[in-house]
């Protein structure tokens, strides 16, 4: 490699977004969680959640970025899904995730249509 194929090498990678470089992770983890619903004063109400609140996180991605979404049911006692708005991330028909066990995962790598 001589002097000039070395600064053009260098100088592309400096320029690619880092998105080039990795795949972004998005993991959700289905759980019980305590919210605020009710008025100051009354108890907190009981609910799924992901990631520890309700509503869980929102994942903002570019159309034809390429991701991971991994989720993990970590409910305790009941099999779950979770709804993909918007999208056409899964293979179900129904625009939902892979029904998933008790303390089971799902993971689907794609590209964001």
């Amino acid at each position: 490699m001589n002097r000039r194929q070395f600064l053009a090498s260098s100088a592309a990678m400096i320029l690619l977004p880092t998105t080039a470089w990795t795949t972004p992770v998005f993991r959700l983890k289905a759980e019980p969680v305590n919210a605020r619903i009710l008025p100051e004063g009354e108890a907190l109400t009981p609910m799924l959640g992901f990631n520890g609140s309700s509503p869980g996180p929102e994942l903002r991605v570019r159309q034809g970025d390429w991701l991971t979404v991994a989720f993990e049911n970590g409910s305790g006692r009941r099999a779950r899904s979770s709804i993909t708005h918007s999208t056409s991330l899964t293979r179900a028909p129904t625009g939902t995730t892979p029904i998933t066990g008790p303390g089971n995962r799902w993971q689907e790598d794609f590209t964001v249509p």
